[in-house]
């Protein structure tokens, strides 16, 4: 049996950042919370764990929670999948992010990679 090989555009880190994110509806009006921990993330999006469903191509705004940054990102959802344990996993692809956003985010890549992480 072969693997199947994905490939990837931005490497990927383990990264375990608090995660707040919302979402809006046509009108503007707030549509849904929530609260989540990101499993990995890249220059490119991130994969996150949440208890509740959203649906598929949502935009949502994001709060990401570094050591001494909190950077405020859009995205959009392009992946769900349903855990195990009942969780959901939300790929997310960034939309448009700053240069300012991605260094942030490749310097914290950077420092998971020193102490370890995969």
């Amino acid at each position: 049996m072969s693997e199947k090989t994905v490939k990837r555009d931005f490497p990927r880190v383990t990264k375990l950042l608090f995660t707040g994110m919302s979402s809006f509806d046509e009108k503007g009006e707030g549509a849904m919370l929530s609260l989540g921990r990101t499993l990995n993330i890249s220059e490119g999006g991130m994969l996150l764990e949440v208890s509740k469903n959203m649906p598929f191509q949502l935009k949502v705004n994001l709060r990401l929670g570094f050591q001494e940054e909190i950077i405020e990102m859009e995205g959009n959802v392009v992946h769900l999948r349903k855990t195990d344990a009942g969780d959901i996993e939300i790929g997310i692809e960034f939309i448009n992010p700053t240069k300012d956003q991605l260094e942030i985010i490749s310097q914290a890549m950077v420092t998971s990679l020193g102490q370890g992480f995969s």
